[in-house]
């Protein structure tokens, strides 16, 4: 059993009898150099009707004392020092400790644009949606990167689902969104696994009535080498993970009844396809190497998507029949 995390609100005494019109759950573990940052942009909000749950999961570094002087310096900040249990269960405590009815997560070493939240609120009331969504920009050390993204747009829930297991121009990523808090009544972060969001976010949109999304960047996600999805020691791991998640959205997209048969057969025709195209790119890298976890996983995922056992020497016919499954789908629905 880990210890009772330790919650500091002497500073903020007073500001604990309002409650907040929004709470933004911060994770902080290890990252004393980009932490400054990330709490200036959300705490230099044009909306400030806020609570910032600041969770410092066990950091080794000088983390915790950022936190601290952040904490004695805005009131808004609730900060929860605990031992280290992962962001997944992070998540989850913010998500318990949340004393506003609208949820919004922010990682500690992103930040964001200065009306992020206005903007967001803004269109979230104007549609009447249960989840608002922004752009976000990648920040890479030779520039920024403009991810593709649904534009200015209102789905129902169902619709944004669909979108959302295609994980391309609708990602599964928990940030850069605002949500209703009663949409997690149920749902809770997968504790001690990696791509947590990737389990969660497809769920939340499923529940939304409906889910607004905007082309305005809100959000500035930064990779780096020493992050959960950039530590190359961590590659194995976070690739059989994947593929486990992945199944799991594929048999809950097929058993849910949410989708027609047309739909489901373009989105596993589009699963294997990418899965493949992965393969040929990352194995001239040294990846999916004969032995590994990682490539055992991927061929485990591709024979339960194609409904058959499967070789590498079957990609080509495999890669090709999606092709022409694709086209008899759209042609004649099936």
């Amino acid at each position: 059993m880990f210890a009772q995390p330790i919650i500091d609100d002497s500073t903020n005494t007073m500001e604990q009898s309002k409650k907040p019109h929004l709470s933004v759950i911060v994770p902080a573990y290890n990252v004393e150099l980009y932490l400054d940052k990330c709490l200036q942009s959300i705490c230099d909000q044009t909306f400030t009707d806020f609570e910032l749950i600041l969770v410092n999961d066990g950091s080794t570094d000088n983390t915790l004392s950022v936190c601290q002087a952040w904490a004695q310096r805005d009131k808004r900040i609730r900060l929860i020092d605990q031992k280290n249990q992962g962001l997944a269960e992070v998540r989850n405590i913010g998500l318990r400790e949340a004393r506003a009815d609208l949820i919004m997560f922010v990682d500690s070493d992103d930040w964001l644009e200065l009306d992020a939240i206005e903007v967001l609120l803004e269109l979230k009331k104007r549609r009447n949606a249960q989840i608002s969504v922004g752009r976000f920009v990648m920040e890479e050390d030779e520039g920024q990167k403009y991810v593709k993204h649904v534009g200015n747009r209102v789905f129902t829930g169902q619709r944004a689902y669909l979108l959302n297991l295609y994980d391309h121009k609708l990602r599964s990523y928990c940030w850069a969104k605002i949500y209703d808090k009663s949409l997690f009544d149920g749902i809770v972060y997968p504790v001690g696994q990696y791509l947590e969001d990737y389990s969660v976010t497809h769920l939340l949109f499923l529940r939304a009535q409906r889910v607004a999304c905007t082309n305005k960047t809100v959000y500035h996600y930064l990779i780096r080498k020493s992050s959960i999805l950039g530590d190359k020691s961590l590659y194995e791991v976070r690739t059989v993970t994947y593929f486990a998640i992945l199944t799991e959205r594929l048999k809950h997209a097929r058993t849910e009844g949410q989708l027609t048969e047309r739909e489901f057969t373009l989105l596993r025709m589009k699963f294997i396809r990418r899965i493949i195209r992965t393969f040929w790119k990352e194995r001239p890298k040294g990846y999916y190497m004969p032995g590994t976890k990682a490539l055992e996983s991927l061929m485990d995922f591709l024979a339960f998507a194609c409904g058959e056992p499967v070789q590498e020497s079957d990609f080509k016919r495999i890669y090709a029949w999606t092709r022409r499954k694709k086209i008899t789908t759209l042609l004649f629905g099936r």
